[in-house]
């Protein structure tokens, strides 16, 4: 198990711990039962991991817990492959968003002072937990480097107002 502010996970191993997992979301249900709190079932996900990894179904406080393919967790987009392809996608969406965004908010600042923009608003949603989803694929790599080109081009590629 482990915990972070709201958040809690319940890993187990898949070929021997579904009678321990199960076991662990039934104390969890009487936890929750016994402090007369309630769970959010809906926000409840299975992410099996891996290809060989049994579909087992878990049961929460009577519910059958969904099973998903991909899950967010802490802003880090997981897929049952741990490939960070989808993540990175996600990511890119947003910075680009954000570059679109400050490019029309602050048409006429000068290319240094949109490179600090840049700096301040867009590359910490590229380098978020960047440890965590190491880009392994040239094809991410080039994905999260086009959104600096495309930044850079914006930049520099303006008109000056003629004052």
């Amino acid at each position: 198990m482990s915990l972070f502010a709201d958040d809690t996970k319940l890993y187990a191993n898949p070929f021997s711990g579904y009678n321990q997992l199960q076991t662990d979301l039934q104390e969890v249900a009487k936890w929750v039962d016994d402090w007369c709190l309630q769970l959010n079932t809906s926000k409840c996900a299975v992410l099996h991991l891996g290809k060989n990894n049994p579909r087992n179904r878990y049961v929460l406080s009577n519910v059958s817990l969904k099973t998903v393919s991909q899950q967010k967790d802490l802003g880090v987009l997981v897929t049952e492959t741990l490939s960070w392809s989808e993540h990175i996608q996600s990511v890119c969406n947003k910075a680009r968003t954000s570059v679109y965004l400050l490019s029309k908010t602050f048409s006429k600042i000068s290319p240094k002072n949109f490179v600090a923009l840049f700096s301040v608003y867009v590359r910490p949603i590229l380098e978020f937990a960047g440890p965590v989803w190491n880009v392994d694929w040239q094809r991410d790599s080039d994905r999260l480097e086009s959104v600096q080109r495309w930044a850079t081009r914006i930049s520099y590629g303006r008109s000056r107002p003629p004052y």
